[in-house]
């Protein structure tokens, strides 16, 4: 233990003071918080279709942040060459939802803390961040409510008004507002956004639409889909 001491000590960290046990605890607590970045992450997704990928590249990045960190200490040389390798790096994946850049920036502010020794800023950004993220989430800041979604009607070209539609959405749903209505080539369509009753569903409205003269065909969307109106 004593020669891996010196060893890390004189060939890779600057800190005085420097341990093996130092570094063990700073990966330790680095997968630990990493995971609860992870769990936070999980629970408050603002994407519809989970991504497993993202969620656990939080994990490996907070892991790979504090290895960095610990790397360099406080050597210019090695920052500079750290600079300089990442600036090869080429990402070619989108990321198309920004609470999830938000995320990332967490992971690696959690990395470069612990990778620096600050144990008790990495707990207690960690601590305070999570509970922001889940208040926020609970009071539907982050995320869209569920009884939200954007409805697409194909009409009949025959079609003189959209009183009877206008009817449904009005007795099903707390709020609607028209988006669009647009002539195509053999039929209209008229998009329409709504928050449903409490005691209302997609099913429901779905039945009563169906039900409808001229309406042809009926697509009800999320709002938070790569389909935009």
């Amino acid at each position: 233990m004593e020669f891996l001491d010196r060893l890390i000590i004189e060939n890779y960290v600057q800190n005085n003071g420097l341990f093996v046990s130092n570094i063990f605890f700073s990966i330790g607590l680095s997968v630990i918080l990493g995971l609860v970045i992870l769990f936070v992450h999980r629970k408050n997704t603002t994407n519809m279709v989970y991504e497993p990928q993202i969620n656990f590249s939080l994990l490996f990045l907070t892991i790979i942040m504090t290895f960095v960190m610990i790397v360099i200490g406080s050597n210019l040389a090695l920052s500079l060459g750290l600079i300089g390798a990442l600036s090869i790096i080429r990402f070619r994946t989108a990321i198309k939802n920004t609470i999830d850049i938000s995320f990332i920036f967490w992971a690696i502010a959690t990395g470069l803390a612990l990778g620096s020794f600050n144990y008790f800023l990495a707990i207690f950004e960690v601590v305070v961040i999570s509970i922001v993220i889940i208040i926020a989430s609970k009071f539907f800041l982050i995320n869209k409510k569920d009884n939200e979604y954007v409805v697409v009607l194909h009409l009949d070209e025959s079609i003189k008004d959209t009183k009877s539609i206008d009817r449904i959405f009005e007795n099903m749903t707390k709020k609607y507002e028209v988006k669009s209505y647009i002539k195509l080539e053999k039929h209209y369509e008229y998009s329409v956004f709504i928050r449903f009753k409490d005691d209302k569903n997609v099913s429901q409205i779905m039945h009563e639409l169906q039900l409808t003269e001229k309406v042809n065909d009926i697509s009800i969307l999320y709002p938070n889909t790569n389909l935009y109106i």
